[in-house]
């Protein structure tokens, strides 16, 4: 919709993503003995080597408006909801997931569900004079929601902590 001072624009989003992940994530929490709480946890290092590319789509909206205050200054708002992604499907080798303490994933396929996070955004431009504009923004990104935990699924047994090439943790 646009008026003489304002205008607001929507749109439907179909996204597409590529994902490779090679991360260490430090200090991952394991139970000594799943079987036996009392026998407490072990923090070790875990390697992710999701190098293959995958791919999925996703959906999501956005919203926004201008408004022109003056003939010289023009504020701008918009807001994109999460961005829904489908999960992430990965063939895994023997020695791509790996506990630096020994443990190793077992082959096979695995699943990251990974969805891009809502954000907002607040913008101003000045056109002080004809032919210069300068603008400025802020623009919140809500990585917790998406990103703080993210689910990661194996097979069964997915680990095989003393080399027996069992899956056991």
């Amino acid at each position: 919709y646009t008026d003489d001072n304002y205008s607001v624009g929507f749109a439907l989003n179909l996204d597409y993503q590529s994902v490779t992940i090679r991360q260490t994530f430090r200090n991952v929490p394991f139970w000594n003995n799943p079987a036996n709480p009392q026998a407490g946890v072990t923090q070790r290092d875990v390697n992710f080597d999701l190098g293959r590319p995958t791919n999925s789509f996703g959906y999501g909206a956005t919203i926004g408006g201008m408004y022109d205050i003056t003939d010289m200054v023009t504020v701008g708002v918009m807001y994109s909801t999460k961005q829904e992604f489908g999960e992430q499907e990965y063939r895994v080798g023997t020695n791509d997931i790996l506990n630096y303490n020994g443990a190793r994933g077992v082959a096979g396929e695995y699943k990251l569900d990974l969805d891009y996070p809502s954000q907002a955004a607040l913008g101003v431009a000045v056109r002080p004079i004809s032919g210069l504009t300068v603008s400025a923004d802020v623009k919140w990104i809500g990585w917790s929601a998406t990103h703080d935990e993210v689910d990661f699924e194996g097979p069964a047994n997915s680990f095989d902590s003393d080399g027996d090439g069992t899956g056991d943790t």
